[in-house]
């Protein structure tokens, strides 16, 4: 499995177009084969940070993302919102084990 945590920083004033503009690529995206979860989260700290929390069966998956036409469509609209550059990390996941807590 395959891991992304993209970090958005978006003008503060942009922040409600970003939250709906990312809604309906979130909605699009989840629907694509290899794809486990696309879920954006904004910090309680800093308003206007974000995370996307990506989850894909593979790269293979991850590149068909990047490469979608939905995804690219939105890439314009989304970098004109960002204060930013973003910083999009990948990481290979291996087997989780269920922790208990106590």
């Amino acid at each position: 499995m395959l891991i992304v945590h993209a970090t958005l920083v978006v003008q503060p004033d942009k922040r409600d177009e970003f939250v709906n503009a990312f809604a309906g690529l979130a909605e699009t995206t989840n629907k694509e084969d290899g794809v486990l979860s696309y879920t954006l989260y904004e910090s309680a700290a800093t308003p206007s940070s974000f995370v996307v929390v990506e989850e894909y069966k593979d790269e293979d998956a991850f590149h068909a993302h990047m490469t979608s036409e939905h995804f690219q469509a939105a890439l314009p609209l989304l970098s004109g919102v960002l204060a930013a550059p973003p910083k999009i990390v990948k990481h290979e996941a291996q087997d989780g084990v269920e922790v208990a807590l106590g």
